[in-house]
């Protein structure tokens, strides 16, 4: 009977039956006979992609019109007040950063024209991912944006469609929603093989069809919307009949419903914290409660398929529905990142997850709905943490047997695709709401979790310096670790610290800090490192997102939320080992960019130029400098700098034996990391970048030094400057050009060519504002450095403004640090940079081949910085009170802290160092235990030193006066007979003990292969004689080794539970060669002391390299009485050559 009334109904034609359908179901609330028709059309037995079924629902649905009639009509009810145009990749859009609220902000090419835009701060761009309009949404950006058809208009009636125009569209919609469903459902197994989106393919007409509808205005939309959200339509249309029926419908309604569930059961979300598994997002099942969660689920599960992505975003400007849109994927989240990780199209996937959430979560109120109700934030931190889980391995970092550390492995195809980046996008989106921010780090158990996430990348992608041949295949992985710092850490870093901006908030920044430096501390204990010598210098990782967290917080709490230094810092001790880090990062770059890593490859220099890249700068280079420099301030000068030039592997380059060779470095590499120690120190010293008081003047040098560089279009200077992340530092950049350069307007080049317009340097920032420093901060390539050095020289030689020698660069005083922050240059007032100036100046005058004139400009720079933050600051006389015990005039050689007596600036510059006392030293032989290659590879160590010096404390216990002697285990006995029989070392210390130790250089200590030989030292006691290790003698030895002094200090370093170790370098071992090697300075003696004559200090020495720069004998005139202050005068001091400079220091 029913098949007849169905087939009846079918004879009137598509348009007959729709215009009777319409009549029966305008009269009345009966709609048997519509889902009669529905039932046979629709039979989820017949194929989906059947062209003439989706003709009959059109014609259906038009009630009797036409399907373009229809369109037409219900398009006259489009009261929406927001546009919400849907696009896909590549398509032109717009974005206002002066009309927007989020910074995902877009509008489409009509509504942008159609607003009032005229001097605002806008792009036209190419969209990568997709998106919407955001035209008339207030929550994303101001009203004064919108186009006059999405403004407010509450004086016009809004139109209401009759009952009649949509009432067979309300009974179809969920018939073919669930159609659709079904298909998903049916072809699920087909979701898990290589090509997933085939079934979608099929059901291409019905989701064609389903977004041509949404596309008809809010009168259809609401019909949409309030079916797809409806639970109860969903559950009666979903219910599986309990009766059983050999009917084929019912079968496959039943088998179907089973596939369904299967997918869900292999649908696992990200394994989350035991307090997260409550959360709906985060539990091991999932329940469906409307179409458009179970939609949302088969668009994860089917990978994002465009057609029904556009369909669902098509239904955004629907209030209720967007909320629930963004209930339902939360809801799936964990499980979508669960698919970015398994994809084989990772570029294609995330981009559509992008295209989806960005509309969802740039909405701050519907956003905070989401933390609140679905726990949005933990959910997102939950499914960083678990990608990044998924492709750990064990860190490389210091000594492998003491790393528990685990690291995210950058050759895996998660972070080299960048699979992480839909997340991370989201976590940034959502975190520039304040409120959401706020409460983000309110939240202890959040921010644990987060920084545990954030160690999986400290000390990630080690490179390990190759010594022999040429490394045979490059690793490139170096980008997918900078992007994956970038992008996992700065992107949040940055968010959180935009609201970190009153004092109100400094208890939130308080929090974050203390989070940092407890892991931090975690990560120390993790990787072993527990001693600031306790590094291996032939490693080398540019990434510390911790330490660059810390430099960052710590920022916004000391210029804009009143914290004090005191209050915020950690113990002294501590700031010690937190300056380790960051300085090895500095020193790895300029040793990349003196050649020591040149058998490594291009890939490094890649590494070292990314560093700086201006995408990258801000959060790395920058932040590293900014820690050093609170770490500057913190830590006592002497043990600061003597640091600094041990880490640059410079001590025993400034000695002043003639006999001493030092083997790290390469003789053509010594000058060059000499010059590369001064020029770190002089950048130390002068960048403003995170301490200036002024932000104006900061962000005038960011511009000036692209400029400098050469001339940029408008559109080069704001891709060249540095970001945070996301948000480029655009704000007033046409007034800071109108201020400092003139437009030079585009012009035809002899060949026909257009030249674009160009911003050039105005002649004043030659003379006034040009600072080399910070054009070599930002300088990526060294080349882009020397064209401003020379377009300089050009400028001052055209304009006769200097008639001299080579001018050197003008070096510029640098500007005033933040009252919160002291200021760095007052380690340069110390003794030791006096007594280490003083060496470079000599070795200047007396060596040529071991400080160039760059080094010298760098040196004298330093100490003019000196002497003027000395003069500016009050003193109160306790700077001349003896602050060391050497009261003589004995200076010992590269003991640069004992040099002098006091600290006062003026004593120390004019008192004379008659003679430098060497070091004397005892050789010892040594022959390898197996006489074979003396390069190893291997780096593991069988136990640390201080473990084996706690092994035989108790037998140096009570002695007194103890007489040492050195030993070398498995080595040949010197002439001395320094060496006893293997037979008298206690048993307790026996070789199979010993930890051997490895190549070393740096005043480190570094796990040794098994060809070497292990140092004692003999002490004699009233219990007899005891030994205690003293380092070890190395198959290969690198110059300047460390071993244990004398001495052993009884206060530990680092919250360690051993007693710290002095250490003393070790001199060269002269040339690497297999079998016996010599090892010149081993440990110093004091016996028949040589000494070197110096008679000279600092004034004299710039007095000697004055005359020697001019060529002229006592060249040098002390300046008149009265000079001139004028502003041009103060610039001029700024220009010259050698022989002024070291006039102007003098």
């Amino acid at each position: 009977m029913e098949e007849s009334e169905t087939q009846v109904l079918m004879r009137k034609g598509k348009r007959g039956c729709a215009s009777f359908i319409q009549a029966q179901c305008s009269s009345s609330s009966d709609s048997s006979q519509v889902n009669l028709l529905l039932d046979k059309l629709l039979n989820p037995l017949k194929p989906i992609d059947d062209w003439d079924t989706i003709d009959w629902i059109k014609w259906l649905i038009a009630g009797g019109r036409t399907p373009s009639e229809f369109q037409v009509i219900v398009r006259r009810y489009d009261t929406a007040t927001t546009c919400g145009l849907v696009w896909t990749a590549n398509f032109v859009a717009y974005r206002c950063r002066t009309c927007g609220i989020s910074p995902c902000m877009s509008l489409c090419s009509d509504c942008f024209q159609r607003g009032d835009h005229s001097g605002h701060d806008f792009n036209m761009f190419r969209s990568q991912a997709g998106g919407a309009c955001d035209c008339g949404d207030s929550s994303v950006m101001k009203e004064s944006g919108f186009c006059e058809r999405h403004r407010p208009k509450p004086h016009i009636k809004k139109k209401v469609p009759p009952r009649s125009l949509l009432c067979i569209a309300e009974i179809a919609m969920p018939r073919l929603y669930l159609r659709l469903l079904q298909h998903l459902r049916q072809h699920s197994d087909l979701a898990n093989g290589d090509d997933p989106l085939v079934p979608v393919a099929q059901a291409d007409l019905m989701a064609s069809l389903l977004h041509e509808y949404s596309s008809l205005g809010a009168a259809m939309r609401q019909v949409m919307t309030s079916t797809i959200c409806n639970p109860q339509i969903y559950e009666e249309l979903t219910e599986i009949p309990s009766e059983d029926d050999s009917d084929e419908r019912l079968t496959f309604i039943k088998q179907t419903d089973q596939l369904y569930k299967k997918m869900l059961k292999n649908f696992p979300g990200p394994s989350a914290p035991e307090e997260y598994r409550d959360f709906p997002a985060l539990s091991d099942k999932i329940y469906h409660r409307t179409f458009l969660e179970e939609f949302v689920f088969w668009t994860a599960k089917y990978e994002f398929p465009q057609k029904i992505v556009c369909w669902l975003l098509n239904m955004l400007p629907d209030p209720k529905y967007k909320e629930e849109l963004t209930r339902a994927f939360v809801l799936h989240y964990g499980r979508i990142s669960r698919m970015l990780n398994k994809t084989a199209d990772s570029d294609t996937l995330s981009n559509r997850v992008v295209h989806v959430s960005v509309q969802l979560f740039s909405n701050e109120e519907l956003a905070y709905k989401m933390v609140d109700s679905m726990h949005l934030l933990q959910v997102m931190a939950v499914s960083l943490r678990d990608m990044a889980v998924q492709v750990l391995t064990p860190s490389t970092l210091h000594h492998t047997e003491r790393n528990v550390h685990m690291v995210v492995d950058c050759s895996h195809h998660t972070m080299k695709d960048h699979c992480y980046w839909p997340i991370v996008s989201d976590m940034n989106n959502v975190l520039s709401h304040k409120n959401i921010a706020l409460r983000f780090m309110q939240d202890e158990t959040l921010l644990k979790m987060w920084f545990s996430f954030l160690a999986m990348f400290q000390g990630m992608n080690v490179n390990v310096r190759e010594l022999g041949n040429h490394v045979e295949f490059e690793p490139n992985t170096y980008y997918a670790a900078f992007s994956g710092e970038l992008e996992a850490s700065a992107c949040a870093m940055w968010a959180l610290a935009l609201h970190l901006k009153d004092d109100e908030t400094l208890s939130h920044t308080r929090r974050l800090l203390d989070h940092c430096f407890s892991a931090v501390r975690t990560w120390f204990d993790a990787v072993g490192f527990t001693d600031p010598d306790n590094l291996d210098p032939y490693q080398l990782t540019f990434h510390i997102p911790l330490h660059r967290n810390i430099a960052a917080f710590m920022c916004q709490a000391l210029k804009y939320q009143g914290a004090s230094l005191s209050d915020l810092l950690p113990e002294p001790r501590f700031m010690q080992l937190l300056m380790i880090h960051p300085l090895r990062v500095q020193v790895g770059f300029y040793e990349i960019l003196s050649g020591m890593w040149v058998r490594n490859g291009l890939q490094i220099k890649g590494q070292a130029m990314t560093y700086l890249q201006c995408h990258f700068g801000n959060s790395m280079v920058d932040a590293d400098i900014y820690l050093l420099q609170l770490c500057s301030t913190q830590i006592k000068p002497s043990t600061f700098l003597m640091t600094v030039i041990e880490k640059f592997h410079v001590l025993e380059c400034l000695s002043l034996s003639p006999n001493l060779r030092y083997s790290y470095l390469e003789p053509d590499q010594e000058m060059l990391m000499i010059e590369s120690c001064l020029t770190f120190l002089a950048s130390l010293m002068s960048i403003r970048t995170y301490i200036g008081k002024n932000d104006s003047v900061v962000f005038l040098l960011e511009v000036l030094s692209i400029l400098c560089m050469g001339d940029k279009t408008h559109s080069q200077l704001l891709e060249l400057l540095p970001e945070k992340c996301g948000s480029p530092q655009t704000k007033d950049i046409d007034a800071f050009l109108t201020e400092v350069a003139d437009y030079k307007a585009p012009a035809f080049e002899a060949s026909g060519t257009l030249q674009q317009g160009m911003y050039v340097p105005k002649a004043e920032v030659w003379e006034k504002l040009y600072d080399p420093i910070y054009v070599l901060l930002r300088a990526v390539h060294r080349r882009e450095f020397q064209s401003s050095m020379d377009r300089f020289t050009e400028y001052i030689h055209q304009t006769n403004r200097y008639k001299g020698k080579v001018l050197w660069p003008p070096f510029r005083p640098p500007s005033e640090v933040h009252p919160s922050h002291i200021d760095p240059r007052v380690i340069l007032t110390s003794s030791t940079f006096v007594a280490f100036s003083l060496v470079i100046l000599e070795k200047f005058l007396t060596n040529s081949n071991a400080v160039s004139e760059q080094a010298l400009s760098f040196c004298i720079y330093l100490l003019d910085m000196g002497v003027s933050y000395f003069g500016s600051q009050q003193h109160s006389g306790q700077e001349l009170m003896v602050t060391s015990d050497n009261e003589t005039d004995e200076f010992v050689d590269m003991k640069f802290n004992d040099w002098f007596p006091t600290e006062h600036l003026p004593d120390n510059l004019c008192k004379t160092v008659d003679k430098v006392v060497l070091q004397e030293v005892t050789t010892v032989s040594f022959q390898s235990s197996d006489g074979g290659e003396m390069y190893e590879e291997s780096s593991d160590a069988d136990m640390d030193v201080s473990e084996i010096t706690s092994e035989v404390a108790d037998q140096s216990a009570g002695s007194s006066q103890p007489q040492s002697n050195l030993l070398a285990l498995e080595g040949q006995p010197s002439s001395s007979s320094l060496i006893p029989a293997l037979s008298s070392i206690p048993s307790s210390v026996s070789s199979s003990s010993i930890s051997r130790r490895a190549l070393m250089a740096g005043n480190e200590l570094v796990p040794m292969s098994n060809t070497a030989g292990l140092a004692l030292i003999r002490t004699s006691g009233p219990n007899g004689d005891t030994y205690r290790p003293v380092g070890t003698i190395p198959a290969l030895a690198a110059g300047n080794e460390v071993v244990l002094s004398e001495s052993v200090s009884s206060e530990p370093i680092y919250n360690t539970g051993r007693q710290a170790m002095t250490y003393i370098p070790m001199a060269s071992l002269g040339s690497r060669s297999e079998g016996t090697s010599s090892l010149p300075p081993a440990i110093f003696g004091s016996s028949q002391q040589e000494k070197v004559d110096v008679n000279a200090n600092v004034i004299s020495l710039l007095l000697k390299i004055h005359t020697k720069l001019s060529g002229v004998n006592d060249s040098y005139s002390p300046p008149p009485e009265q000079q001139s202050t004028s502003e041009e005068d103060q610039n001029d001091s700024c220009i010259g050559d050698g022989p002024f400079f070291s006039g102007k220091a003098t």
